[in-house]
């Protein structure tokens, strides 16, 4: 269905195709609302729960608005704008994925918005359901419930994308701390985007979903500003991370990586007296490319495994850098080096290099350059411990 002319469209309810005359279109193919002319479309409500199309299609040249009446799509749902796409009603997703793109154009003019006390729902297992806007604005009272979909949340138009945190407005995208409330899925989020900044956020925000952030793109880097807490996390960019207060993981995995295109020598800066602390196994930069770099003080810590794949530089006067596998004390934890991953101090008045661990596994390459500076092996629990030879450090 399209205008004759540049032109607003309605569909469903008492729409120009009202939802009588849309029960009368049935295909098992593709039902499109809009294409090139319609201009504004709104969907005034339809209930397509017994019909067999296998997508619906909204195309607006302007916006595209979910209102007055609730709309439920039986099958997959793909809804794009040059400008906002609002829901201003009730919309359920039954049976597939549910794509949103506002801001089409890229002109950094297009908001996915969600109105107070509106649901949007995804009833089927394990599907994806992705949004790409200039900007995300969720009602405090709205409720996004997304079974198990997988989530992801684009940028449009080049922008940042700020995760956490108070709402402060800007030109990026935005989804802070109460936002990410009210979206629930047990699937994983992934926030796409050249520059993401996280700001405070603990897991209960993200109803204890994995996370991952992808700022693979050229020049793509990623901001830690204040401390969080994540299920699990991988997060990867082009250009580096910077890592300026606390990341753990409650139970799964926490991966870094600043140079996930292995171009150049990209870092992840850790700031001082910085802690990472994993759930399981704590993962830096596993693909052998890039440094991590330690500035002052530090601790890194995994109830797991501690992985390492690329060198690390360690700078800083009178600091210390902890290092420790099994911090759950369960036995099971080792520390697992590359032969690519070198640790360097380079200031000669460091202080302390520490480890603890269940097991040590450097691979044959590996060195540990520690300058002046103290090191110092233990067991993560009271146990036995052997050096040289064929020691537990060999």
């Amino acid at each position: 269905f399209d205008k004759s002319v540049a032109s607003t469209a309605s569909f469903g309810g008492t729409g120009q195709v009202s939802s009588t005359e849309l029960q009368m279109v049935k295909t098992a193919g593709v039902l499109q609302f809009g294409n090139t002319l319609a201009s504004d479309i709104s969907l005034k409500g339809m209930d397509r729960t017994s019909y067999s199309e296998s997508l619906v299609l909204v195309k607006a040249t302007g916006s595209i608005s979910f209102d007055t009446g609730a709309t439920i799509i039986a099958k997959a749902l793909d809804a794009r704008a040059k400008t906002d796409i609002t829901l201003s009603a009730d919309l359920t997703v039954l049976a597939g994925y549910a794509y949103f793109l506002a801001d089409s154009d890229s002109d950094a003019s297009g908001s996915f918005i969600v109105a107070a006390s509106k649901t949007f729902t995804v009833s089927s297992p394990g599907v994806s359901v992705r949004i790409m806007a200039a900007d995300i604005s969720l009602d405090s009272t709205c409720v996004l419930a997304l079974s198990s979909s997988s989530l992801s949340l684009v940028s449009t138009a080049s922008r940042g994308f700020h995760l956490g945190g108070a709402s402060a407005g800007g030109t990026f995208v935005e989804l802070d701390a109460t936002e990410a409330a009210r979206i629930t899925t047990t699937g994983t989020w992934t926030v796409q985007s050249p520059a993401i900044t996280v700001l405070s956020i603990v897991a209960a925000d993200t109803h204890s979903a994995p996370i991952e952030l992808n700022a693979r793109s050229s020049g793509g880097h990623i901001d830690f500003a204040a401390a969080s807490t994540f299920y699990s996390l991988n997060a990867t960019a082009a250009a580096g991370i910077s890592v300026a207060a606390d990341i753990g993981t409650t139970t799964g995995q926490l991966s870094l990586d600043g140079n996930y295109d292995m171009v150049g020598d990209d870092t992840t800066s850790l700031f001082p007296s910085v802690a990472l602390s994993a759930g399981s196994n704590l993962l830096l930069h596993t693909r052998a490319s890039g440094y991590v770099a330690v500035s002052g003080s530090g601790s890194w810590s995994a109830a797991g495994d501690v992985l390492l794949g690329s060198g690390v530089r360690v700078s800083g006067s009178g600091s210390t850098l902890a290092i420790g596998a099994d911090s759950d004390g369960s036995g099971s934890g080792s520390l697992t080096f590359a032969s690519t991953s070198n640790i360097t101090v380079v200031s000669s008045t460091y202080s302390q290099i520490s480890f603890k661990y269940s097991d040590v596994q450097w691979s044959s390459g590996f060195t540990l350059s520690a300058s002046n500076a103290d090191v110092i092996f233990d067991k993560s629990v009271a146990s036995t411990a052997s050096f040289g030879g064929t020691g537990q450090v060999s």
